[in-house]
This record gives structure tokens, C-alpha cells and sequence, in this order.
């Protein structure tokens, strides 16, 4: 794997903090990206974070599932998809998420890919 390349995994809080960018540069400007509402803690994200510009490469076994977003639309659901054949991911699960209509909270189901 590639030095530059940091693997975080986000931080929830409860309340904004404000970051100092005097103290060190490169933790506030991890800090900045890496940390959300806990109103997100179910999601338990990681971030990748790379100090180079450009394409990042992912080894093909690093790649093992993408979820879409609730309001993702099938068209671009299906592009991403061929996309992601066409370079020769092939062991990818494909998940997606509702809305629940009684609460806040999103449902996250596997993806068929034939009704789309």
C-alpha cells in the first residue's frame, strides 16, 4: 500500500469543537475530515485520506461493498455499477438505503440489481 495513503476511522461527537490549525496542520486538517455529528454514528465510517492528487488506485481485494445513498438515483446507481464491472471488480456486494417514514433512521438492504 501506498505510504500516503491513511486510513481513519471517523470520530462522532456530540457537539462542534473547533479546531486550532496553529497547533499541527496536518492533525487539524485530519481532524477536519474526519470527524462528524454523532447524529452519524450508525454509518461507522472510515475515511481515506491521500496527500497526492489524482486517481487513488484500490487493490481488488480492498473493494468488497458499496452502499448508495437513499436519494441515489437508479441511473446513476447503474452507471456506477458498469463502471466498476468494467475495471474487474467482481466480488462487490451492492447495498442500498431507504428512508424509514416513522423515524430518522435509514435502512440499509441488499441491492437487486435486476430491478433497477
Amino acid at each position: 500500500m501506498d505510504d500516503s495513503l491513511l486510513i481513519h476511522r471517523v470520530i462522532y461527537e456530540e457537539a462542534f469543537k473547533p479546531i486550532n490549525y496553529f497547533d499541527t496542520t496536518q492533525d487539524a486538517a485530519i481532524c477536519k475530515f474526519t470527524t462528524k455529528s454523532a447524529e452519524w454514528l450508525y454509518e461507522a465510517e472510515y475515511r481515506s485520506i491521500n496527500d497526492k492528487q489524482g486517481k487513488l488506485p484500490i487493490s481488488m481485494d480492498a473493494l468488497i461493498g458499496i452502499t448508495f445513498g437513499a436519494k441515489c438515483s437508479n441511473e446513476d446507481i447503474l452507471y456506477l455499477v458498469k463502471l466498476v464491472n468494467e475495471v474487474g471488480y467482481s466480488n462487490i456486494t451492492w447495498r442500498k438505503a431507504s428512508m424509514q417514514r416513522d423515524s430518522f433512521n435509514l435502512r440499509i438492504e441488499p441491492l437487486r440489481l435486476e430491478e433497477l
